[in-house]
């Protein structure tokens, strides 16, 4: 025995589902909507780790000029690799009021390696570099970050001294 069925009878109603179209269309909609904000949070994480390199240089160049208020000069460095490294062991050595200065230098602004010299850090985990006369005419301490391409010298994040300080100790 044959049955026929009636073509309509094919056809679901009245049943809760959805369509495959449907199903696509909210899939590309999440995606879009992931995408987005996959896109503002690498620009949010990207401007908070130079906020943050902005706050170690500041820190940084604060014991830099109660250093200089003590001692009358600035500490030696030229940009080597180790120049922040250098820098904090000077900032350390000069005296109490430097050393309190530096208490505020967050964790993640340093790092010990396996020869126990404590490097300098910035936002993004990299070395930062001291110049003793690399500011202003050459005259002011300047430190810098690489930003977050060591390679790209326009996302560099320049710190320097402020002007009053490279006036002579009386």
């Amino acid at each position: 025995m044959f049955y026929f069925r009636n073509s309509s009878s094919c056809i679901r109603r009245g049943r809760a589902g959805f369509t495959l179209v449907e199903l696509l269309a909210a899939v590309l909609i999440l995606a879009m909507g992931i995408g987005l904000v996959a896109g503002i949070g690498a620009n949010v994480l990207q401007d908070s780790r130079i906020d943050e390199t902005r706050n170690i240089q500041a820190v940084v160049l604060t014991a830099l000029a109660t250093y200089y208020k003590t001692t009358g000069t600035w500490p030696a460095g030229s940009g080597e690799p180790d120049s922040g490294a250098n820098l904090l062991t000077a900032l350390r050595r000069a005296g109490p009021e430097t050393k309190r200065a530096l208490q505020r230098l967050p964790q993640c602004g340093r790092r010990e390696d396996n020869t126990g010299m404590v490097h300098l850090l910035d936002g993004f985990g990299n070395r930062m570099l001291y110049f003793q006369t690399g500011g202003l005419v050459g005259k002011r301490p300047l430190l810098m970050s690489k930003g977050a391409d060591q390679t790209d010298t326009t996302d560099d994040i320049l710190g320097e001294t402020e002007p009053e300080m490279t006036q002579q100790k009386n």
